[in-house]
């Protein structure tokens, strides 16, 4: 029904591109900017006696692969949230991210998530890792939403919250996984498959957008 994959925002006189994928593309820095990929999450629930398929994590970056490849941005940022936990950093875990990090040698920046606090990433990964907010004006990147605007100057980009939204399909109400726009901010969707969410509404100012991993697309183009 819907064949879009990308939609183009203005904001500030930039453009962000939101990517079916779950990502966004800042096209005048031709940064790709992702949140919350809880690397290793799978790992830590098995750790735990859950059976969770391996196959999780490296479904996850054969997606940021085909964005890496496709797109050729100069850098990456993680908006948060790129471990799971410290038990995530098993053999597996460190195999898969060393073996894409030969594949993909950009430049990673990863702005501190409540996930990623406390962990030591491996050297070889070669990723900058920011302890506060990263400011690329217009923009503020950081992880978790602020209660209310913070840094009236900078328009935010956010992650945290995992914000989904429901939809009618065939008669059935489904879940699916959003960017959340509102006058000051735009929040990521999660970019794992395997993670919770935030349930977010329009009102006002607000605007969702669906990303189903096939399309892209505004609650408006299916009311």
């Amino acid at each position: 029904m819907f064949t879009k994959t990308s939609i183009t925002l203005e904001v500030r006189d930039n453009k962000l591109t939101m990517l079916k994928e779950r990502a966004i593309l800042w096209r005048e820095m031709n940064w790709l900017i992702i949140s919350d990929l809880h690397l290793g999450k799978s790992e830590t629930f098995r750790n735990c006696g859950i059976p969770i398929p391996a196959e999780l994590d490296t479904t996850d970056l054969d997606r940021l692969s085909f964005l890496v490849t496709n797109y050729k941005p100069d850098r990456l940022i993680i908006a948060g949230d790129f471990i799971h936990h410290d038990s995530s950093l098993t053999e597996h875990t460190n195999s898969i991210f060393t073996s894409w990090r030969k594949k993909h040698p950009l430049p990673i920046w990863l702005v501190e998530g409540n996930h990623d606090r406390g962990i030591s990433l491996p050297n070889n990964w070669n990723i900058n890792y920011l302890t506060s907010a990263l400011r690329a004006a217009p923009f503020i990147i950081d992880h978790k939403p602020p209660e209310q605007v913070a840094h009236p100057i900078y328009f935010g980009i956010y992650g945290h919250i995992h914000p989904v939204s429901y939809m009618e399909v065939g008669g059935r109400s489904i879940r699916v996984q959003v960017f959340y726009k509102n006058r000051d901010s735009l929040i990521l969707p999660a970019f794992t498959n395997f993670a919770g969410g935030w349930n977010v509404s329009e009102k006002n100012e607000e605007a969702v957008y669906f990303a189903t991993g096939e399309a892209v697309f505004s609650r408006k183009a299916i009311d």
